[in-house]
């Protein structure tokens, strides 16, 4: 297992690779969050900046838990998914499992025609939440983006929803740029809409004009 401390930064944190073995282990990280807004998307098509995102109200507000939907949990991903093509992170603080990032390397499982040998998927990302806000989400983003990148990819694909505005926010800040608004991607979840982020590690063709 690879592993990294970050004693600079605004917790000393421990990144670990490790394997799907410690998936029950990575679950216990929860990724619940609390919905009070959601992103208003007809200004978003309109144009955004990165640091402020459009909002609109939710009420009332309620708790979103994705672990909670069937086959959505860490330890339910292997029976939908060929995991050996999947790479798995671990931040721990003193001791005390607080973060993790999945991001699938090989894509073709997921993303079926449309995937691209050299973007990977970043699939999941958690930190519980007494310890968010404070740096350890972009610790992982730096420490998946070495990974991907000591195997050849030069993108990195991510997900979220417009009800989960603290993500769109995170990616936004940390240099993605928001490639796609899919109202339509979720039959089972019709009152979300799907947002796709892309970053380019080096250089990513699907980002040139």
């Amino acid at each position: 297992m690879n592993q990294t401390i970050f004693a600079g930064a605004p917790l000393r944190i421990r990144l670990i690779e490790e394997n799907a073995c410690c998936l029950n282990e990575y679950s216990l990280v929860p990724i619940s969050f609390n919905v009070t807004e959601r992103l208003n998307l007809e200004r978003v098509e309109r144009g955004i900046e990165a640091a402020s995102l459009p909002t609109r109200a939710v009420t009332p507000s309620y708790v979103k838990d994705y672990d909670l939907i069937r086959g959505h949990r860490p330890t339910e991903w292997g029976l939908r998914w060929d995991l050996s093509k999947w790479r798995f992170v671990a931040a721990s603080l003193d001791g005390r499992r607080v973060g993790g990032a999945a991001v699938v390397i090989n894509t073709t499982e997921i993303e079926g025609e449309s995937a691209r040998a050299d973007v990977a998927v970043l699939w999941d990302l958690r930190v519980r939440a007494e310890c968010r806000r404070q740096g350890i989400g972009r610790q992982l983003i730096g420490y998946v983006e070495d990974l991907i990148r000591a195997h050849g990819m030069m993108c990195l694909k991510a997900e979220t929803q417009d009800v989960n505005v603290a993500a769109c926010r995170f990616y936004a800040r940390s240099g993605f740029l928001l490639k796609d608004i899919n109202r339509s991607a979720y039959p089972d979840l019709p009152g979300e809409v799907q947002i796709v982020w892309t970053k380019g590690i080096r250089t990513c063709a699907a980002d040139v004009p």
